[in-house]
């Protein structure tokens, strides 16, 4: 699954792409910085991740980490940042037939039935549903886990005992589709 050197290269290859494209922040920024980075980026993060990752994707996922790194932690280098969160989100699994998985949903969310109807074009009965309105303890370990209690949320746990949360119905079906069909 994630491993250090993952993260460090993974950093560093962000840090290069925004050396070539130019400045990451700032108001003299490019708008269409997004769609330049992901034309960088796609090759190499889908080499690095294990796992295939598009352009449209990857634009998309890097508008989100933005938004998320302003408001969850300005003060943290923004590739650290966002190499952190491209692991949780898209890094392939080396045990994914031993991975244990828990699914955080609602049964009201929208965006949980669309990963709950793929779980089940997948047959993968042996996904675990943890409803966090019924049961406390699964509320109560996914605030704990990611400080919020939105659904849904993959919950991975390798035989190794690593563990990683991920959020975001696109990414959580990504996945499955990536690993399990």
């Amino acid at each position: 699954m994630t491993n250090p050197e993952q993260h460090i290269e993974l950093v560093r290859l962000l840090q290069e792409t925004a050396a070539v494209g130019g400045e990451h922040s700032g108001a003299s920024r490019d708008p269409e910085w997004p769609l330049q980075y992901a034309r960088s980026l796609q090759a190499p993060l889908s080499q690095l991740l294990g796992v295939s990752v598009t352009q449209s994707r990857l634009t998309q996922w890097l508008l989100s980490a933005e938004e998320a790194h302003k408001a969850r932690a300005p003060e943290r280098s923004w590739a650290d940042f966002y190499a952190q969160r491209l692991l949780e989100h898209h890094a392939a699994s080396n045990t994914a037939s031993e991975d244990r998985l828990t699914l955080y949903y609602q049964p009201l969310c929208l965006y949980c039935r669309r990963v709950m109807q793929l779980m089940q074009r997948l047959q993968l009965d042996h996904i675990e549903l943890r409803n966090t309105l019924l049961e406390p303890d699964a509320r109560a370990a996914l605030l704990g886990a990611r400080g919020r209690a939105t659904v849904p949320v993959l919950h991975i746990q390798t035989p190794d005992d690593e563990e990683r949360w991920m959020p975001e119905s696109a990414d959580i079906i990504h996945y499955l589709k990536e690993m399990y069909a």
